[in-house]
């Protein structure tokens, strides 16, 4: 199903699909939205489930483009199926990468309207989000950004546990975006969402939509809530990842990143002792070396192997991630 015109409004909202089991609660939060100012764009992750059905279903005279795509991208490289699906946006001047399983408040699009016209000068903004369960249930009510918050004060307001954030409950400005140079990379998306939104809003901050929310759904199928061995593996990697870059970005910027060393390092630590419990010391202490601050500091390295090895005897049952 191609619209015959995908690009009626300024709002493209991106729906990367997959899985059927939310899309129709997802696409009905669309669908019943106050304001129609939007185009929807479903990208197809080939999924084995018939999708289009769902999305013709849904519809409901909206300006929809549906396309599948011949190879599955999300289960090895999620961050290309981002990509492909941001492809298929027309004109329209900012893009709303939502999930197949979250749910939009009723009035969101209408929000953020009145947010563009109040002409506030920002590459991004964020709409208030939830976390709930596979049911439906609020199990987190997540803090509330502020008017305008800067990416130091994002930084340090996320990684003190204060505030969350997601890849969809953020709206960005399409030629900003492009000229970024699109989503950061780390492996199984980890972190990208973040790292994005660093890059996209360092210049302008991020502008709240005032005044609506929408839930992200933690339903225990997604990356977010995978416990296999090799995942673990791969998502503690792409934290370290995450970590030197942070240390680049601010570094380049010329400004101190707004979390001390020490505590950047325990945040790793802690992951990387949950290694120690599925891989073995060794493995751990490899994966440690990894991160810049370590490698350059020899002092350093011995004290983060005698804190793993007091995390894995003291604290057996802590997971990390």
């Amino acid at each position: 199903m191609e619209s015959t015109n995908p690009s009626s409004g300024r709002l493209a909202i991106v729906v990367p699909a997959y899985k059927v089991r939310y899309l129709r609660e997802s696409l009905a939060s669309i669908a019943n939205q106050t304001c129609r100012n939007f185009s929807l764009y479903v990208g197809d992750d080939a999924s084995p489930e018939d999708l289009r059905a769902v999305v013709e279903e849904c519809a409901d005279g909206m300006d929809v483009f549906y396309r599948r795509f011949d190879e599955n991208l999300g289960s090895t490289d999620l961050v290309a199926q981002w990509e492909r699906c941001v492809g298929l946006v027309g004109d329209e001047e900012w893009i709303w990468l939502f999930s197949d399983d979250d749910v939009m408040g009723p009035d969101c699009v209408e929000k953020f309207h009145e947010a563009l016209e109040s002409q506030v000068l920002t590459d991004v903004f964020h709409v208030h989000m939830d976390i709930v369960d596979s049911v439906g249930q609020i199990v987190k009510r997540c803090g509330t950004y502020p008017e305008k918050c800067t990416v130091p004060a994002f930084f340090q307001e996320l990684f003190l546990g204060r505030i969350d954030a997601r890849m969809p409950d953020f709206i960005l400005n399409k030629a900003h975006f492009l000229r970024q140079g699109g989503f950061e990379r780390f492996d199984l998306a980890f972190r990208s969402d973040t790292a994005t939104i660093m890059k996209l809003a360092f210049e302008q901050g991020i502008a709240t939509v005032p005044r609506c929310s929408m839930l992200w759904r933690t339903s225990g199928e997604g990356l977010s809530s995978s416990v296999d061995r090799t995942l673990s593996l791969r998502k503690v990697r792409a934290s370290i990842d995450f970590f030197n870059w942070v240390d680049v970005f601010f570094r380049q910027r010329g400004i101190p990143c707004p979390i001390s060393r020490s505590k950047r390092l325990h945040l790793v630590l802690e992951n990387v002792a949950f290694l120690v419990r599925r891989f073995g010391l060794l493995a751990a202490a490899k994966e440690l070396g990894r991160l810049d601050f370590v490698r350059r500091n020899r002092l350093v390295f011995p004290a983060c192997i005698a804190f793993l090895v007091f995390q894995v005897r003291f604290y057996p049952d802590h997971r990390g991630l």
